[in-house]
């Protein structure tokens, strides 16, 4: 007994799966090097996020189970800047070993000419005035008014300290204070009343002088008299803050004294008062 039309049909079966299954769309050219770019764009908008070291997490849908959480990782911010520092600080060691103090003028010249581009008249001119103010004395340079290079010295400080209220300035150009032959006070304690500046103002106006006040700080109506008197009546006063901290201080204003030929008050050790200034203490 035969039985064909199950033997057809599972012939007719297996040419079903033998066929062989080719693709629809066909495309050729630009067109499909933009739609394999959209897809790369895809999979590298993906990946980016999870790059660097503050990179985010994407998930990724699994056939099964549940998602992949994942990211790139990256390096410690903090981990890279301590090894950046160590680096910097191995070369300046080895930096401080190859190096050479400079200290004769010609040595001091040969740096300045190459720091001045090849320029040896500037050099020299560098060398002397790092002669005349020793290593730590400040050079400024300015531009000038003629065709030559100039060195000027002018005797006198420098402190990195500036007038406190800025109602001081007498001068248009740079915003600065200015003043020739000024009376100077110093103080090493603060001052807030003005019954204690009012002996240091009356001196300074019979010379007819400038006064500057250099102290721990000043303010209340000390400060505010001081600020009144300088724009309603053109009263010649600046006051600074005392450069340094705690005994530094001290012992700036102390130097800034004898260089400016005065005394500081508020000191222990004279027990000064303001109250009691002369001509003398300024």
């Amino acid at each position: 007994m035969y039985r064909i039309p199950s033997a057809l049909s599972r012939i007719s079966a297996a040419r079903q799966f033998a066929v062989r299954q080719y693709a629809k769309d066909v495309k050729f050219g630009p067109e499909v090097r933009a739609l394999m770019l959209q897809g790369v764009d895809i999979l590298a908008d993906a990946v980016a996020v999870t790059m660097g070291p503050k990179g985010r997490n994407v998930i990724i849908e699994q056939s099964w189970g549940s998602p992949k959480i994942t990211k790139d990782g990256g390096a410690n911010p903090v981990e890279i800047r301590r090894g950046v520092m160590l680096a910097v600080d191995a070369v300046k060691d080895n930096l401080k070993t190859m190096s050479r103090p400079v200290s004769t003028p010609e040595e001091i010249a040969q740096v300045a000419t190459i720091s001045a581009n090849g320029d040896k008249e500037v050099g020299n001119l560098i060398s002397e005035a790092m002669k005349k103010v020793g290593r730590d004395g400040v050079i400024t340079v300015k531009d000038g008014k003629t065709l030559l290079d100039e060195l000027e010295v002018i005797e006198g400080m420098k402190f990195d300290r500036g007038y406190i209220s800025p109602y001081f300035i007498n001068s248009s150009k740079g915003a600065k204070v200015e003043f020739q032959d000024a009376l100077v006070l110093f103080s090493e304690k603060k001052i807030s009343t003005v019954q204690s500046i009012i002996p240091a103002l009356e001196l300074a106006n019979q010379q007819r002088k400038p006064l500057v006040i250099i102290a721990e700080d000043i303010d209340g109506e000390a400060l505010s008299t001081l600020v009144v008197n300088r724009l309603k009546i053109g009263l010649q006063v600046a006051a600074v803050k005392a450069p340094g901290f705690g005994d530094n201080r001290k012992s700036t204003l102390a130097d800034m004294a004898i260089a400016a030929g005065g005394v500081v008050f508020g000191d222990e050790a004279n027990l000064l008062k303001l109250e009691d200034v002369t001509l003398a203490d300024l």
